[in-house]
C-alpha cells in the first residue's frame, strides 16, 4: 500500500516541467474588435451572423522553460479576421429610434475581411507551480497566464459593389490599404495620418493545460491583442469628398472603387447618403482581436536535473 502511493507521488513529480525547451501548435477561432460590427460583446456573440464571421487563426510556437512556473514562449502565427454591420440586422429592428447606434451600424453597410501574418514573445506564468513541492504542483492540470508583445503585418479588405453592377472587381474582395478610403495621408488639412500595415501589440492572454504524460500537454487558450492601430477594419474617421481621391494620385479606376466602397449605405436605403465629415468610424481607441486555440506541446528530454526532487 505505501509502496503504490510513492509511485504514484513519484510519477506526479514527473509531470512537473524541467528546465528546457517544448514545441507546440495552435489553432482556434479569431474575433475582431473594431469600429465594424456590434458595439458589445454580449451582441457579438450571441449573434445569429456569428458563424459566418468565424475564421480560422493558428501556428507554432517554442517555449522555454526557466522553472515549473516561468515559461518563455515565442510563435508565428497565420489567421484571418471578419467583421459585418450586418451583425446589427436584429438588433436594428428592435432599436427604439432611427438614431440608435445599432441602426447606424446596420445601415451603413460595411464589411472586410483581414489576413494577418504574426510573431509574438510572450511570458507565460503557471502559478500552481511557483513551489514544485507543493501538492497543487503535481495537478495534471495547470492554469496558466499569458503577456507580451507581438508584432503583425496584415491585409484588410472590403466587398466591392458597384452601385450600377458594372466593374470587372464587382462583388469581390478588395484591398483598402491603396485607395485611402477616409484620406489617411492625403495632404488636405484635417485628414488623418498614414498608417503601416505593420504593426504591434499587446497580447493578454488566459489559459488552461493538462499535462497528457511528462513529454506532451494539451490545452485550451484565450488570447486578447490590443493595438496599436484603429486601421485594422479599415475604418476609423469619416466620410470625404470623393473628389480627393484623384485629386491625391489614385488612379481613374482606383477613385470608383474607392468611391463605392466609402459609402454602402445605398445597398440598404438607395436614398442614403452620407455628407464629407460625417462619422464613419470611431476614433476614440484603437482596434484588437482576440483567438480561442487549442493547443498542443511536445516536451523534449531535458539534460537538466531539477532540484526539488
Amino acid at each position: 500500500m505505501g509502496l503504490s502511493h510513492s509511485a504514484q507521488a513519484q510519477l506526479d513529480k514527473e509531470f512537473i516541467e524541467r528546465k528546457g525547451w517544448s514545441l507546440g501548435m495552435t489553432l482556434g477561432n479569431s474575433d475582431l474588435w473594431g469600429d465594424i460590427g456590434t458595439n458589445k460583446v454580449k451582441d457579438h456573440y450571441f449573434n445569429d451572423n456569428y458563424s459566418k464571421h468565424m475564421r480560422p487563426f493558428g501556428g507554432l510556437y517554442a517555449r522555454y522553460t526557466l522553472h515549473p512556473a516561468f515559461v518563455l514562449r515565442g510563435g508565428i502565427n497565420y489567421g484571418m479576421l471578419s467583421a459585418g454591420d450586418n451583425m446589427n440586422a436584429n438588433l436594428a429592428k428592435k432599436a427604439v429610434n432611427y438614431e440608435s447606434d445599432s441602426v447606424q451600424r446596420f445601415q451603413r453597410n460595411l464589411d472586410v475581411r483581414v489576413n494577418i501574418w504574426e510573431g509574438n514573445f510572450m511570458f507565460e506564468i503557471n502559478p500552481l507551480r511557483v513551489n514544485p513541492l507543493s501538492r497543487l504542483a503535481k495537478m495534471h492540470f495547470q492554469p496558466y497566464l499569458l503577456a507580451g508583445i507581438t508584432g503583425y503585418h496584415f491585409v484588410s479588405k472590403g466587398r466591392y459593389i458597384n452601385k450600377n453592377g458594372a466593374g470587372a472587381a464587382n462583388g469581390q474582395w478588395i484591398d483598402l490599404y491603396d485607395l485611402h478610403i477616409e484620406g489617411d495621408g492625403f495632404k488636405e488639412a484635417g485628414m488623418p495620418a498614414a498608417y503601416s500595415q505593420w504593426q504591434i501589440a499587446v497580447p493578454l492572454g488566459i489559459g488552461g493545460k493538462w499535462d497528457l504524460s511528462p513529454k506532451m500537454a494539451i490545452g485550451i487558450e484565450y488570447v486578447y491583442r490590443y493595438c496599436m492601430t484603429d486601421y485594422l477594419d479599415g475604418v476609423s474617421q469619416n466620410y470625404i469628398d470623393p473628389a480627393l481621391y484623384a485629386k491625391n494620385g489614385l488612379t481613374p479606376e482606383q477613385v470608383v472603387v474607392a468611391t463605392a466602397m466609402s459609402d454602402k449605405s445605398w445597398e440598404l436605403d438607395k436614398n442614403k447618403v452620407h455628407s464629407p465629415g460625417q462619422k464613419r468610424g470611431n476614433n476614440a481607441g484603437p482596434d484588437s482581436y482576440s483567438t480561442l486555440s487549442i493547443t498542443l506541446f511536445y516536451k523534449f528530454k531535458s539534460r537538466y536535473y531539477p532540484w526539488w526532487e
